[in-house]
C-alpha cells in the first residue's frame, strides 16, 4: 500500500455508461492515451480516494453505500492496482509520458500508417456542431422532410412530366 493517503488523478476523463449489466464507468487516462471499464462499485471507492479520507473510513463507506463486505486486503490491493496503472496522483502530473509511437507500424502484410489523431479535430467540432443534435434541431429537420414529401406528392402530376427532359443529356439547338 501506498505510503501517505492515495488521490485518485484530477486530469482524468470519466464517463458514466449504462449497459445491460449494470452501470459502469469508463476512465480515459490523456498522458497514457489508455481506457479503463470500471464497475459503479470500484469507481466509487475511487470517488473516495481524495488524499485526506483514510482507507478504513473509504471500506465503511463502500459497505453502506453497496451492503456488501470489503476486506481491507481487498481494498488494499484493489488500490495498489490503481497505482500500478497510474492512476493516483503521485506528484509527478500523472507520470511520465511513454514514447510516441511511429508513425508507419506493422509487418509487409499489415502495414499501419498512422496519418493524425482524430481527437484533437472531434474536441473541435463537437463545440461548433452541438446544435444539430438538439432535440428541437431534429424536430424541426423532420417538419423540413415531411413539408417537402408533401409538396412533391402535391405536385406529382407535374414532377412526373418534368422528369424525362431532365435527365436528358443533349441539347436541343
Amino acid at each position: 500500500m501506498t505510503a501517505s493517503l492515495p488521490r485518485f488523478r484530477s486530469d482524468l476523463a470519466t464517463s458514466r455508461q449504462v449497459t445491460s449489466e449494470g452501470v459502469v464507468f469508463v476512465i480515459k487516462d490523456p498522458i497514457r492515451d489508455t481506457f479503463y471499464r470500471l464497475p459503479e462499485e470500484a469507481y466509487f471507492i475511487i470517488e473516495n480516494l481524495d488524499g485526506q479520507t483514510p482507507l478504513a473510513v473509504v471500506r465503511q463507506r463502500t459497505e453502506e453505500k453497496f451492503g456488501a463486505t470489503l476486506p481491507p486486503a481487498e481494498l488494499d490491493t484493489f488500490v495498489d492496482g490503481l497505482g500500478a496503472a497510474g492512476l493516483l496522483d503521485t506528484g509527478q502530473n500523472g507520470g511520465s509520458k511513454p514514447k510516441r509511437a511511429r508513425r508507419i507500424q506493422g509487418s509487409p502484410l499489415y502495414l499501419r500508417v498512422r496519418f493524425f489523431d482524430p481527437d484533437r479535430l472531434f474536441n473541435y467540432l463537437v463545440k461548433r456542431i452541438r446544435l444539430f443534435f438538439t432535440p428541437l434541431f431534429m424536430v424541426l429537420s423532420a417538419c423540413v422532410i415531411v413539408g417537402a414529401v408533401c409538396i412533391a406528392f402535391a405536385n406529382w402530376a407535374e414532377a412526373v412530366q418534368i422528369s424525362p427532359g431532365s435527365f436528358n443529356t443533349r441539347r436541343s439547338l
